[in-house]
């Protein structure tokens, strides 16, 4: 769609974020849902709400380029007592502003990232295909507005099909390790859980998958349902989707932030504690920079 109202043709391009909310949480050993874990005040899930808000209003006021971002609606992938993160969002006053709705995506029975994806899809279906999606894990809440701004001008530039989030780890340990060509292009995503038959090289790769991805919905329409659970948790990994548009000739790159301390997991309550002494020093810093 071309915007010639100011006389310069403008792509519109809908940008449809999709928080993957649904994982079990099983190491936080709480009965409410990982997505409600409190950090310093606030639900984990607020955070990512809350960036997410921002990036919207980064784009309304932001006109460069040629194209204007439009992020009218959040998709929220719920599955593990999902009527709780539901509740909480639809009754948080400070995510009532104008022309955003939230969608809820239920994940019956947890079946990995690429099922959620997958779901989120299939409830999408108000967009058409040159629309993007953003998704994100929940329980990563320490990533700013700054870094989806970035990544999704980054995304539209380079007309990318699917850009991965990475950053450069100085322990790569847990991390999706990032796999590329000789020219640059993500080729493959290879989960920790996965790499015993992998050389050593590949094990030692410091360029790792953060769990964002910004993908062209109409390729992964057609793609998603080639991901398979054959892998040692029997799950389907969001993460296969790169090996499959590369095998397909689509254009798959990295976007390499340099924010890495906000690229910290919240999956146990030693993970929580750590992320909150991180938030804190965040709010102090800003305090005293006003």
């Amino acid at each position: 769609m071309i915007n010639r109202a100011s006389g310069i043709n403008k792509e519109i391009k809908n940008i449809v974020p999709v928080i993957l909310a649904g994982g079990l949480g099983t190491r936080m050993r709480a009965s409410s849902p990982k997505a409600l874990a409190n950090l310093l005040e606030n639900p984990m899930i607020f955070y990512s709400i809350s960036a997410l808000l921002n990036t919207k209003k980064y784009f309304n006021t932001h006109r460069g380029g040629n194209y204007r971002v439009f992020i009218d609606k959040i998709g929220i992938v719920v599955g593990h007592s999902g009527e709780l993160v539901k509740n909480y969002i639809l009754k948080e006053k400070r995510f009532k502003i104008k022309r955003m709705s939230f969608d809820f995506i239920t994940q019956e029975k947890y079946l990995g990232t690429g099922d959620a994806a997958l779901k989120a899809v299939d409830t999408l279906n108000s967009y058409d295909d040159n629309a993007e999606l953003l998704f994100l894990p929940c329980d990563m809440p320490l990533i700013g507005e700054d870094v989806f701004e970035d990544m999704i001008k980054f995304h539209l530039d380079n007309k990318n099909d699917l850009t991965v989030l990475s950053f450069s780890a100085d322990n790569p340990y847990s991390y999706g390790r990032i796999l590329k060509d000789k020219k640059g292009y993500v080729k493959e995503i290879i989960e920790e859980n996965e790499l015993a038959n992998f050389p050593e090289s590949v094990k030692k790769t410091n360029e790792v998958n953060s769990g964002v991805y910004a993908v062209k919905l109409g390729c992964l329409k057609r793609l998603i349902k080639l991901i398979k659970p054959d892998n040692i948790k029997k799950e389907y990994y969001l993460t296969d989707i790169a090996k499959i548009f590369f095998k397909n000739g689509l254009r798959v790159m990295p976007f390499n932030s340099f924010k890495k301390d906000e690229f910290i997991g919240v999956n146990s309550k030693p993970d929580l504690l750590n992320a909150q002494s991180l938030m804190q020093k965040r709010v102090i810093s800003k305090v005293n920079r006003q």
